[in-house]
């Protein structure tokens, strides 16, 4: 009988977890994963949705066709553990484990700002992404703020990479090759706001012309 293996959590850990199992151990081991979403996407794919490269759908990695031979993937979501039984309950049923490898990640908190929820839009999860996605052709002037709001923070780089495609332009206007002098022209602004007086990453050429986030850019740090 082979030994049971429950991975709860479906991000890099659980798929790096389940796939070394079936590489390495084969049929001596019977692999769970379980996860409330039924599809994988990369951090970086969630800018080619926010500014209509591709479609959300385009990005999907799904479950079913990745996961490795031997490996069962269950989109269910997890509402109890108890981690001396090694069992857990879903909300479509009840699973007993030899091994329990629990592999959730960390829910995103966004009214630990006040204020955020109401007046706010954010990139990191995909409903924010979508939400986003359709009021970029409305920026047409006034003032974009890109600000890191605290510390630790998911993914370091990618405020900065935000501020930088913004930087660009709004790529999924009506004129989609809009370049950035030309945006800002329009009377729209860019400031990027980073916590504890610490500086973006150097992006821009010694003359402030290419690589990014020019001399031309608002680039500002909060105490």
């Amino acid at each position: 009988m082979s030994t049971n293996v429950l991975v709860l959590g479906a991000g890099f850990g659980g798929l790096e977890l389940t796939s070394r199992l079936s590489e390495t151990l084969g049929t001596d081991v019977s692999v769970t994963l379980i996860d409330k979403n039924e599809a994988f996407v990369f951090g970086f794919n969630k800018f080619d949705v926010l500014f209509g490269w591709k479609t959300l759908e385009e990005v999907r990695g799904y479950y079913r066709d990745i996961v490795k031979p031997g490996v069962a993937f269950r989109h269910e979501a997890v509402t109890g553990i108890d981690p001396d039984g090694r069992r857990v309950v879903t909300d479509r049923g009840t699973y007993d484990a030899d091994f329990l490898v629990v592999a959730l990640g960390a829910d995103y908190d966004f009214a630990a700002t006040p204020g955020f929820i109401e007046g706010g839009s954010e990139f990191y999860s995909l409903d924010g992404v979508s939400r986003l996605r359709e009021m970029l052709p409305s920026i047409t002037r006034g003032h974009v703020v890109i600000a890191v709001l605290g510390e630790p923070f998911k993914c370091p780089p990618a405020p900065c990479e935000a501020a930088m495609l913004f930087d660009n332009g709004s790529p999924n206007t009506a004129n989609a090759r809009m370049s950035r002098s030309a945006w800002f022209r329009r009377g729209a602004g860019l400031s990027h706001l980073l916590p504890t007086g610490r500086k973006p990453f150097s992006t821009a050429s010694p003359n402030g012309t290419s690589g990014g986030l020019g001399r031309r850019s608002l680039l500002e740090s909060t105490p």
